[in-house]
């Protein structure tokens, strides 16, 4: 079952833009992540992991945290939030609702630091489609990336959790659990990677909390959404060393002594599937990869579901490139795989989304016949959904394409 959501109010506005990108399905939430020490709990209201004595630094803000002051600019009506966040500094976040600027909208400077931009004269040090990074290290965001608590969805009955991996790191996962009608049943268990071209959006963004409830429903197996760290504030390999974490707590829960009931009573690690989209499905081929290089003792690794993955090709590999400062240029392995890590994939069967209009339709292309002629001894098929472009599975849960592809993911997990 399609668990729908509402579909964003600004993705008309966005359409335009040259390589569409899936946003939240709700305005959203403007919010910063804060500093804090030793976390053992998650925050959704602050973005941020906390623990329990640690200092909230918007309340040390004289501007009262839902303070809204609307302006006419040059740009469009603009809406400010204001907050006090990192090293007790206040800082405001602007949503310019505008036809000419909605894809460089999303600002996390101060007023004095917007206008500074605007204004051209700041000190940039690199700037792409996804953000701007300053010579004193500011990153300014071009996209939001809201967050929400975990829910059940009484439809369904798949209900849902967060639980910390790290608290060094900060990395968590949130946990699907279908309806359990038998509980002696072991379930298989998927493994998921949010796309976002490794820069924004999150396990925990309404497009992919209602994505994910809706293949657990449909699949009936237990979901663990991975929350790793972002770039360029976290440069790569943040995102892989943070998911392959993830994969290594849930392959701890094998014998079922694990720290979370819900893989002990109920996951087959026999039946481990790993997927991902966009730059989720790079990280998902990368951790493939990782298991058949040094293994993953407690769990076995079925299957690898690649929708509209990203790898090199793309005008996107320059920014691949700084946000990984330790590669080894256009022929590094994660960004090109090379023939001998495609033979070495540490499953059995691998499945290709790729979109007609998404930009990196011939990469999902190029990668299916590679891996076929590399010498890997698994079966791989591909689906190409006409019409359709980059994300669109996020965008429209209840369209016919969408749909198709969640049926397509279910049949390719609980195949015989």
């Amino acid at each position: 079952m399609a668990i729908s959501a509402p579909r964003c109010w600004f993705s008309s506005v966005f359409s335009s833009y040259r390589y569409p990108t899936p946003f939240p399905c709700q305005p959203p939430i403007l919010r910063r992540s804060i500093s804090t020490v030793t976390p053992t709990a998650i925050n959704h209201r602050s973005h941020c992991m906390v623990a329990p004595n640690a200092i909230d630094y918007r309340k040390r803000s004289s501007i009262p945290p839902n303070k809204i002051n609307k302006q006419k600019s040059a740009g469009g009506l603009r809406e400010e939030k204001s907050y006090a966040f990192r090293d007790r500094k206040c800082w405001k976040r602007d949503l310019r609702v505008s036809q000419s600027t909605a894809f460089r909208s999303f600002s996390t400077q101060s007023q004095e630091d917007d206008e500074e931009m605007e204004s051209g004269n700041a000190d940039v040090a690199y700037d792409c489609r996804f953000f701007r990074v300053y010579k004193d290290g500011r990153v300014h965001k071009y996209h939001p990336t809201d967050k929400i608590p975990s829910s059940d969805h009484p439809q369904t009955g798949v209900r849902s959790k967060d639980v910390v991996v790290s608290s060094e790191t900060g990395v968590s996962v949130r946990l699907f659990l279908p309806k359990i009608d038998d509980p002696g049943k072991k379930l298989p268990l998927l493994f998921y990677i949010h796309g976002g071209g490794f820069s924004f959006l999150s396990a925990f963004s309404p497009s992919y909390d209602s994505y994910l409830k809706s293949l657990v429903a449909e699949a009936n197996v237990i979901g663990v959404s991975v929350e790793y760290r972002l770039a360029p504030e976290n440069p790569i390999p943040a995102c892989y060393d943070d998911s392959w974490a993830a994969l290594q707590w849930v392959a701890s829960h094998a014998d079922g002594n694990g720290p979370e009931p819900w893989l002990n009573s109920h996951a087959d690690m026999n039946r481990v599937f790993i997927a991902g989209d966009s730059a989720g499905g790079n990280i998902a081929h990368t951790l493939a990869v990782r298991v058949g290089s040094i293994g993953l003792p407690g769990a076995k690794v079925v299957g690898v579901v690649l929708v509209h993955p990203y790898f090199g090709g793309t005008v996107d590999d320059e920014m691949w490139l700084y946000m990984c400062p330790t590669n080894s240029g256009l022929e590094d392995p994660r960004l090109k795989p090379a023939a001998e890590d495609l033979a070495r994939l540490k499953c059995e069967r691998v499945l290709i989304f790729v979109a007609e209009k998404d930009h990196l339709r011939e990469i999902g292309w190029r990668y299916y016949e590679d891996l076929k002629k590399s010498g890997w001894k698994g079966t791989v098929e591909i689906v190409e959904n006409h019409g359709e472009e980059h994300g669109f599975h996020l965008d429209n849960l209840t369209g016919d394409q969408t749909v198709d592809l969640i049926a397509r993911f279910e049949s390719f997990i609980n195949k015989d």
